[in-house]
């Protein structure tokens, strides 16, 4: 089951099991047709409307759709993000002023950056080490490396800064 989020912050449940679209689990047979230039046709029951694919990012799981002449942003949270989500663990490890942060207490195994470093959205930043398994940090922004608040084995708490980058997008 996927958790999407609209930037209006409504939400809704989606399921497919056996071909079947649940959509909040009412049953609803959707068709996607793709057209041309990202645009794709949704049929459901009698009506049919037009979506055009803006941008999508596998890294973050968030969509971008033109739709009546407006901009729709979507985020997806999959099985595995609604499990880490009710832990306690979130993934969203950057804040409005380019903070990356600890999404869970570890240690710090490996840091890969450096101060002035050019980093690409994506890019890997450190390796955090957290109930025996390696978690890669990625950059969640392109930019520049502006300062760098960890070292190899440091021990840091959740939300804790890792580094700041001034983003260049």
């Amino acid at each position: 089951m996927f958790k999407v989020q609209f930037d209006s912050s409504e939400s809704f449940e989606i399921s497919i099991i056996d071909g079947i679209l649940k959509i909040n689990d009412k049953e609803e047979m959707y068709s996607v047709i793709p057209l041309q230039d990202n645009n794709f046709k949704v049929t459901g029951g009698n009506d049919f409307s037009i979506f055009q694919l803006k941008e999508f990012d596998p890294v973050t799981k968030s969509i971008k759709l033109k739709f009546n002449h407006k901009i729709i942003h979507l985020f997806v949270k999959d099985r595995m993000d609604q499990i880490l989500e009710s832990l306690g663990i979130n993934y969203e490890r950057i804040d409005s002023n380019g903070v990356v942060s600890a999404p869970m207490p570890g240690v710090i195994t490996r840091v890969i950056l450096k101060p002035g470093m050019k980093v690409n959205k994506g890019d890997h930043l450190v390796v955090l080490e957290a109930m025996k398994m390696e978690n890669v940090i990625k950059a969640p922004v392109s930019g520049l490396i502006n300062r760098i608040n960890v070292k190899t084995g440091q021990n840091i708490v959740k939300n804790e800064t890792i580094c700041e980058i001034v983003s260049s997008e």
